[in-house]
């Protein structure tokens, strides 16, 4: 099973926030076996980035890629045409999704994977409409 992290679900655990566990879990059971992968796309990566250097200016970018990169998570910082035109196709119909978001979407869709989130709010009528998967963690 292959999992698309949003960036909220990656604060969520480093910030040990609600649905923290879920996101611990799949980690744990990436490491542990050959049949889940953790993604995340280096857009959604970015968030977290500045979600820490925001609340901390002197966090150091080249400390949280390394513990980002040697992480179980793979960084996915490709972007094929499929996963451009996915991404805005749903940015363009659904005007509540973010950039990042549609760009997390897309990247689970072309992946054929569930994208892990807790956004509710900005992502229930996709997840009504389209044929991604969605774990929500909260």
């Amino acid at each position: 099973m292959r999992y698309v992290l949003d960036a909220c679900a990656l604060l969520a655990f480093l910030n040990k926030e609600d649905g923290w566990e879920k996101v611990r879990g799949l980690l744990t059971e990436a490491v542990d076996s050959g049949d889940t992968q953790v993604c995340m796309n280096s857009v959604n990566l970015l968030e977290v980035y500045y979600d820490r250097l925001r609340l901390d200016n002197a966090f150091k970018l080249g400390e949280f890629l390394m513990c980002a990169f040697e992480s179980p998570i793979r960084i996915i910082d490709t972007f094929p045409r499929p996963l451009l035109d996915e991404a805005a196709r749903i940015k363009a119909f659904y005007r509540r999704v973010s950039l990042a978001d549609a760009i997390g979407i897309a990247t689970a869709f072309c992946a054929g994977g569930i994208f892990v989130t807790s956004d509710h709010h900005e992502l229930d009528a996709v997840n009504a409409r389209e044929a991604v998967r969605f774990l929500w963690i909260r």
